[in-house]
C-alpha cells in the first residue's frame, strides 16, 4: 500500500493560505489570508517531544505536525485552518527526498 493510499483512507481536510498586504487607502496596511491550497488530504497528529524539543533549540514553538503525501508551494507563516482551527506553518520537509511524504510542522493559534 503507497503512502499515498494510507493517508487518503484517514485523511483530515486541510487549507493552506498564504497573507498578502493591502494598503487600506488611509495610511494603515492590513493583512488578508488568501487560499494557497483547498481540500489537501493529510494527518494531523500533536507533535512529538523530540520535534518541540528540536524547534526549541532554533527558538520557534511547534504544536503539531501535518503529513501528507501531496507536494506543496508552502512558506514559512503561512496558515493552515483544519475546521475551526488556525495553525502557522513553522517549518516543513520532504521526508527522505524521495517525493512520496511531506511533514508540516506548525504552531496552532488561538
Amino acid at each position: 500500500m503507497s503512502i499515498a493510499s494510507m493517508i487518503n483512507r484517514v485523511a483530515h481536510i486541510v487549507t493552506f493560505e498564504r497573507a498578502v498586504k493591502i494598503d487600506s487607502g488611509h495610511g494603515t496596511v492590513k493583512r488578508v489570508w488568501f487560499p494557497e491550497h483547498e481540500n489537501i488530504k493529510g494527518w494531523l497528529q500533536p507533535a512529538s517531544s523530540s520535534v518541540i524539543e528540536l524547534y526549541a533549540k532554533l527558538s520557534l514553538v511547534v504544536t503539531h505536525r501535518f503529513y501528507t503525501a501531496q507536494e506543496l508551494d508552502i512558506k514559512q507563516n503561512d496558515r493552515m485552518k483544519f475546521g475551526s482551527r488556525t495553525m502557522l506553518v513553522q517549518g516543513f520537509k520532504n521526508v527522505a527526498e524521495m517525493g512520496r511524504l511531506w511533514v508540516i510542522d506548525v504552531l496552532e493559534r488561538d
